[in-house]
């Protein structure tokens, strides 16, 4: 049988599933596999929506900002100087 491994478990969690693990007289892998299987065979959260209601609300957010923000300089002049402070980004070896 395949292994997994979970990695930075929080404490709290862990301390959780122990308890109901025992509580229950499982293991805690016989009760990680347990929820894990439970879990699978619901339906399962829709990860776009909640991305999509996030975008929503950062662009509400740029929204409320836009024209707030008064400048002496021309349009052009504050994008070129933006783009000129931006760092090229760190170097990746592909």
């Amino acid at each position: 049988m395949a292994a997994i491994t979970l990695k930075n478990v929080p404490p709290k969690l862990l301390s959780k599933l122990r308890k109901t693990a025992a509580t229950n007289r499982r293991s805690l892998n016989q009760h990680a596999l347990l929820l894990l299987e439970a879990a699978s065979e619901s339906e399962a959260p829709d990860f776009k929506r909640e991305d999509s209601l996030a975008a929503a609300s950062q662009l509400d957010a740029w929204r409320e900002l836009s024209g707030a923000w008064k400048s002496d300089d021309s349009a052009a002049h504050e994008i070129r100087r933006i783009y000129g402070r931006r760092s090229l980004g760190r170097k990746v070896n592909l």
